[in-house]
């Protein structure tokens, strides 16, 4: 037994702190979560009129409206599929490997589903035990770009989307991460620099009855991105300056709608709150301590009319309600209040 401890303690059991690989592969997300919808912060959606290029090989895929619904080449061997839901395609690379790229047509134009489209695949592993999946955020056909793409991690309510960034938070634990290309892959390890806290639950006002859904943020440096409404209590980030990419309110509206097409049954809808940060003062966390920015109320609101003779048009989606730090709210005054 004691030369068995020897030889283990000789041994070592090595570095905790050394880099590990995270096994990829490529998939949708139905594959991947489950389901086809994500919510992405800060997300790019593409026209689906000029057709798209991809990837490093620059693969072009053309697409065409016919009648109410658009087709799309899907692996350009020149015909054209009805584009109604996902789709992925698939041509060859230059290295004759496959190259693999799912789609969803999103907006509200065409019958089909819309005249935009976002990623709807992407390269899957386990980081900590737990799943993680590389998001094409800004739609060029590569995964893996540090502050361009985005990175799901976790299971079922636990389950986050943030932007990808040097340092990512999975199961309540800083992590370190490292994208290389040709072919992809993910290097991670402990991050085990300095910390401060942040609590932005404290902070909030003005919003009654809402409940946070997701809070991603990011520091101005891009070196780190978590979404703190997942949490209990205040998060550990490294010490940056933070602000909100974008976050989801929600709360009781009193709206009903129908839930079954010509069942008659309906239910309450809840009022589904945008936050946008892009212009949002930033806030500092410093090493060691917790930071409780005040934000939301009190509001501003800037509207755009149209002014014809005496008449004045204006809707509420022409309301843009600003808070405290400069972060947008789109949908606060769907009900007429803050």
């Amino acid at each position: 037994m004691l030369t068995q401890i020897l030889f283990m303690i000789l041994l070592g059991a090595g570095d905790p702190n050394e880099w590990k690989s995270a096994k990829v592969e490529y998939a949708t997300f139905k594959d991947a979560l489950g389901k086809w919808k994500l919510f992405v912060p800060d997300e790019k959606r593409g026209r689906l009129i000029d057709g798209f290029t991809l990837g490093r090989d620059r693969h072009r895929f053309e697409t065409k409206p016919h009648f109410a619904r658009w087709k799309i080449d899907a692996d350009r061997d020149g015909k054209f599929d009805d584009l109604e839901g996902p789709v992925e395609l698939e041509v060859k690379t230059e290295n004759g490997q496959p190259f693999r790229y799912a789609i969803r047509p999103v907006g509200e134009h065409w019958s089909s589903g819309g005249d935009e489209w976002v990623s709807a695949g992407g390269w899957k592993g386990n980081i900590n035990r737990q799943p993680i999946l590389l998001v094409d955020r800004d739609l060029d056909g590569q995964w893996g770009e540090m502050g361009e793409d985005a990175i799901v991690s976790g299971r079922g309510k636990k389950q986050v989307t943030t932007i990808l960034t040097p340092v990512i938070r999975i199961r309540d634990e800083l992590v370190e991460i490292l994208v290389t290309q040709d072919p992809l892959a993910i290097q991670y390890r402990p991050y085990t620099g300095p910390t401060g806290e942040i609590d932005l639950d404290a902070g909030l006002s003005g919003v009654k009855g809402a409940t946070v859904v997701s809070l991603v943020i990011i520091d101005r440096a891009g070196q780190c991105s978590v979404d703190v409404a997942k949490s209990q209590g205040p998060v550990a980030v490294p010490p940056g300056e933070y602000r909100i990419s974008e976050g989801v309110l929600q709360r009781r509206s009193g709206r009903k709608v129908a839930t079954l097409e010509f069942s008659g049954a309906r239910s309450e809808q809840p009022e589904t709150i945008r936050i946008l940060g892009k212009k949002m003062k930033p806030f500092a966390v410093e090493a060691g301590e917790r930071c409780s920015p005040n934000w939301g109320a009190p509001f501003d609101s800037y509207a755009t009319f149209f002014a014809d003779e005496d008449y004045v048009t204006m809707t509420s989606y022409e309301i843009t309600v600003v808070g405290s730090m400069g972060e947008t709210y789109d949908g606060l005054i769907w009900s007429g209040r803050p």
